[in-house]
């Protein structure tokens, strides 16, 4: 994948929940089909903290129900970082586990979101672009 096609609405429905979820991180998924997302899920943080996030597990398994019963697939995984730039941490590169998807990160160090789209597969980390549509 080099680029990610976001509707504004989703996109923007993504910036709130993370900016709503300050302190800490905020998680999710975006649906759709290849690059083309068309759905959001947003997913509680079960790890509760400004430097880290795991999708809560039921929540996850739902999501992922309901994206297979609407013929989609996941195109991307959203986290926020309230108090570092929109680059993947280690942990996020160690814990990267769809290598079809791309991986966004909403940066909130600033006060202003900062959002970069990333392919991370076996650690390697390529920046792809967003187009908001």
């Amino acid at each position: 994948m080099e680029k990610l096609f976001i509707p504004a609405d989703i996109y923007n429905e993504m910036l709130i929940y993370c900016k709503d979820h300050l302190p800490d991180e905020a998680c999710g998924i975006l649906a759709g089909i290849g690059e083309q997302v068309t759905a959001i899920h947003k997913m509680t943080n079960s790890d509760s903290s400004p430097t880290s996030y795991m999708m809560d597990p039921a929540e996850q398994f739902i999501a992922m129900k309901e994206i297979r019963k609407n013929g989609l697939q996941i195109v991307a995984l959203f986290h926020s970082h309230p108090v570092s730039e929109p680059k993947p941490s280690q942990k996020d590169k160690e814990l990267a586990f769809y290598d079809d998807s791309a991986y966004l990160i909403v940066g909130l160090e600033s006060g202003c979101p900062d959002v970069k789209a990333y392919m991370i597969k076996e650690g390697d980390v390529a920046k792809i672009s967003i187009e908001i549509v």
